[in-house]
């Protein structure tokens, strides 16, 4: 290393006292003398790159191939700017075209989905849309349009969003694609049923996804199931769907096994734990949540990291593990620095109310909680309501509910990954409130997630859906069937090991006498 560096110091020293037409030929023969050695890639670029305009027909594609080394030995950062030399050299090579632009574009998404950089990869799939329509070729069209979902592990919107220029290119794939069972197709109605996640039905949704599934298995390729499997399991996302989403990824953990399928392992293994999470099954929980963290780290593979640090602080919380909470928020903090991901800031803040809240630290989450509103995309209303209500502050929990009543409408009659933790919170808000209507609202939504947590998606498990049940049943008068949930809820507790839930558990049959 010391070597190298006095050679490269010296190298560069005395090429900066030449003049420059003479330095761009020494970089080019430089390049010419390394091309072709394994392990130079980097280098070669950079005298690509250092010698002039007449050498920008080799200059660009060694970036690019100095890009793709760098990605094999999960050089996010140096691939990156790589590439960043890459399309700009191409930009003023007269003699590229649109299909090469194209491939440099399909090189950059690859490298911002491994580094976690999931913001400025939708703007790169925008580009691609628009080289795909230059040259009137649905096939890449198709690719174009999946950028955005490939590899994603929460929804590839931003929440209550959709994309009108990648599902209108989705469409547009879709219309001009051979009909019938297809790879092509079958892709393309993947990404199309997770990008639509915000502007269909879950019904519409869960459709598209089952008939994507259905084809892959028909066409018999081994790696196409593994993707619609990881794909549907995150269109389909909601509260009623988390057995099929735990099937969906038991079978993808399999065939990326099969398959030796590192970074389609680590996504599988962390959908399983996410599904295992909102059933309640600690086995499966845990067991994923080793494995997915082994591979992630192994791989480098940021976005899983995130959510498995989202699924964690929760459980890791209500068992009173502060010390292990403290350290996976610190965690989350470090990833934000290198990560662009929408959800992130949702993300740690839920993970520093799941601490607040069951520490009882009732200042510090009313606050938390208030300053949250007008600042997320999330629907918070009921939980705003419901810790006014929990924090002592009921009359300031009315008072919101009866200004916000459309809000709390909203949150109760939507159905998505983020709301069963919006109808528990509803249902408690109802209990302290005595507000039949919402709580009879809270348990019809709730009714078919019993036995279950109370949860938000990956993060923010409260305890179990039962004692909310318990709660809208209390407001509703229904009190023998309150008390029917909350002896359910204290079995699951100790069967999840949760024994900070069941103290709340317990506090709140005292206070409400169910």
């Amino acid at each position: 290393d010391r070597f190298r560096f006095t050679h490269a110091l010296v190298r560069d020293t005395v090429l900066s006292s030449l003049p420059q037409s003479r330095r761009a030929r020494v970089h080019a023969r430089a390049a010419g003398v390394l091309a072709g050695r394994n392990g130079h890639e980097a280098e070669i670029a950079r005298h690509w790159l250092a010698a002039g305009p007449r050498h920008l027909a080799d200059a660009w594609p060694a970036a690019q191939a100095a890009a793709r080394s760098a990605m094999v030995v999960y050089a996010y950062v140096e691939a990156l700017e790589m590439l960043e030399h890459a399309l700009r050299a191409q930009d003023e090579d007269p003699g590229s075209d649109d299909r090469s632009r194209f491939e440099l574009l399909t090189d950059l998404a690859e490298v911002l989905r491994r580094a976690g950089r999931w913001v400025e990869l939708r703007g790169v799939a925008h580009e691609a849309v628009e080289v795909a329509d230059e040259l009137d070729d649905p096939e890449l069209l198709a690719r174009a349009g999946i950028m955005t979902s490939t590899g994603a592990l929460w929804q590839s919107a931003a929440h209550a969003q959709v994309d009108p220029v990648v599902v209108a290119a989705l469409r547009r794939a879709l219309d001009r694609l051979p009909a019938g069972d297809d790879p092509r197709r079958c892709q393309v109605m993947l990404a199309l049923a997770g990008e639509i996640y915000y502007g269909a039905t879950p019904q519409e949704r869960e459709a598209i996804a089952a008939e994507a599934v259905a084809m892959a298995r028909r066409l018999g390729d081994p790696e196409l199931t593994l993707s619609a499997c990881l794909h549907a399991a995150i269109a389909v996302w909601r509260g009623g769907t988390a057995q099929l989403r735990l099937d969906l990824t038991t079978e993808a953990v399999g065939l990326a096994r099969d398959l030796d399928d590192g970074i389609s392992l680590t996504s599988a293994l962390t959908l399983r734990a996410v599904a295992a999470g909102e059933l309640g099954d600690v086995e499966v929980l845990d067991e994923c949540l080793a494995a997915a963290r082994a591979e992630a780290d192994r791989l480098r593979h940021i976005y899983a990291q995130l959510v498995l640090d989202s699924l964690e602080v929760s459980w890791a919380a209500m068992r009173g593990r502060f010390d292990d909470v403290a350290r996976i928020i610190d965690h989350m903090r470090e990833i934000g620095q290198i990560v662009s991901i929408t959800g992130y800031d949702e993300a740690v803040a839920g993970a520093m109310l799941m601490d607040m809240l069951w520490q009882r630290r009732d200042e510090e989450l009313a606050f938390a909680m208030t300053a949250m509103e007008g600042n997320t995309f999330l629907p918070i209303a009921t939980s705003i309501v419901a810790v006014r209500c929990r924090t002592g502050q009921a009359d300031l929990g009315r008072a919101y509910l009866e200004q916000h009543r459309e809000d709390v409408d909203l949150a109760m009659r939507s159905d998505t990954w983020f709301s069963p933790m919006a109808w528990s919170m509803g249902a408690e808000a109802a209990c302290y409130l005595d507000d039949a209507g919402l709580g009879a609202t809270a348990y019809e939504r709730l009714a078919d997630l019993a036995g279950r947590p109370a949860c938000a998606g990956s993060g923010s498990a409260i305890g179990p859906v039962d004692m909310f049940l318990a709660m809208a049943a209390h407001a509703t008068g229904a009190h023998d069937v309150a008390s029917r949930h909350a002896d359910r809820a204290l079995e699951l507790c100790e069967r999840w090991d949760v024994p900070l839930a069941a103290d709340w558990v317990r506090r709140e049959r005292e206070r409400f006498g169910f």
